[in-house]
């Protein structure tokens, strides 16, 4: 095979969410899992994925990666985020929606789901009859070297604890254009043993077709 017709994985970058304009001045933030923001009129959609920054009282927020389900005009979740032990907000915090970029990526395998076959077989068939029925988008494995702070990382662990909530994904090999999905990761995992990295690996259902 010509090397000009390979695409090189080392190089490969993943990212969850995409970038926008910060929401300022939160007004509340409720002790709950998933914890629920107060902003009226916050303009955010759901399946952002949001950092935030700058909570008085609640400090322990401050630096998490939530996942954005809209409840109302003024209200909105931060799945993935559990403030229930967590200090009484009192003033400020800022959301700001956060393309997340997920570090200690070691491979990635994209699997379709093929069409379901629907049997069709009657009486006047002389073989077995199937139609074609729907097909999915497939999934995603991910294995990861574990990195706790990571916001890549956070950002995969709070759409596995955001049931039903999909968010922006671009997969980007290296010197080809971006491709873009939307999905919701199904799980987390990751190990340890003696003399040895710690270890993880995430499963994401797509959506859509990456594009």
């Amino acid at each position: 095979m010509s090397a000009s017709l390979a695409i090189p994985a080392q190089g490969t970058t993943l990212v969850l969410g995409i970038t926008a304009t910060a929401v300022s001045s939160i007004s509340a933030i409720t002790k709950a899992n998933p914890a629920v923001a107060t902003k009226t009129s916050h303009g955010l959609t759901t399946g952002q994925v949001v950092k935030v920054a700058s909570a008085g009282g609640m400090v322990e927020i401050n630096g998490r990666i939530g996942i954005v389900r809209v409840l109302t005009a003024d209200t909105f979740e931060l799945g993935g985020i559990d403030s229930t032990a967590f200090t009484t907000y009192t003033t400020g915090a800022s959301v700001t929606p956060t393309a997340c970029k997920v570090s200690g990526l070691e491979q990635y395998q994209i699997s379709g789901q093929a069409a379901t076959q629907i049997p069709a077989t009657d009486l006047d068939s002389t073989q077995i009859e199937n139609l074609t029925g729907l097909s999915g988008a497939g999934s995603m494995t991910l294995t990861l070297q574990k990195v706790f702070s990571d916001d890549g990382q956070k950002a995969l662990e709070a759409s596995a604890n955001t049931p039903g909530v999909n968010v922006a994904i671009t997969l980007t090999p290296k010197g080809v254009t971006a491709l873009t999905t939307t999905g919701a990761c199904s799980k987390v995992d990751f190990s340890g043993g003696v003399d040895a990295l710690t270890k993880g690996s995430a499963d994401i259902v797509l959506a859509a077709r990456f594009k």
